[in-house]
This record gives C-alpha cells, structure tokens and sequence, in this order.
C-alpha cells in the first residue's frame, strides 16, 4: 500500500538501522557531500533504492567481476577462432 501525505510525497514510516566503521562513515560523508545529497540518510536510500530498481542480482562485486571475465574470455576466443577461420 503506497500511503501518501496530503501534499502527494509517500510517507516513510519505517526505519533501517546498521553499523559502520568509522572510515565507512567518513566515506559516506564524503560522497554525500560530493553528490549535493541532502543527508546521509538522503544519499543511502536513494543508492539502495536505485540498485533495487536495477534489477541488479546481489552478487557481490568480485564475483560479478570474475563473471565479466569469462565472458570476456569467451569473447575472445570466438573472435580469435573466427579470424582463423577467415585467414
């Protein structure tokens, strides 16, 4: 149910909550900062929100990095098999 106030913004009513070290948080400032967020708060809901919206899988960066390159890989291969193949 999307509730929304009177002046049609949707009403957050809930509340996520989790640690960070303190060079995470100085991180955070910093690309809050740099972004022109208006909070931190402001600046992570819209990242985590905009990955969802992605459609992005949550496999975690290394591993999506080790998939590019095989794929990569692949890549080259067919390529190099094809230039033979023309020579």
């Amino acid at each position: 149910m999307n509730l929304r106030s009177m002046n049609g913004i949707r009403r957050r009513d809930r509340t996520m909550v989790f640690r960070l070290s303190q060079d995470e948080y100085e991180s955070l400032l910093a690309a809050t900062s740099e972004s022109g967020g208006r909070s931190i708060s402001d600046f992570i809901r819209t990242a985590v929100l905009a990955t969802v919206e992605s459609g992005l899988d949550h496999k975690s960066t290394p591993g999506r990095l080790r998939e590019l390159e095989q794929r990569v890989r692949k890549l080259e291969t067919a390529y190099l098999g094809l230039l033979k193949e023309g020579a």
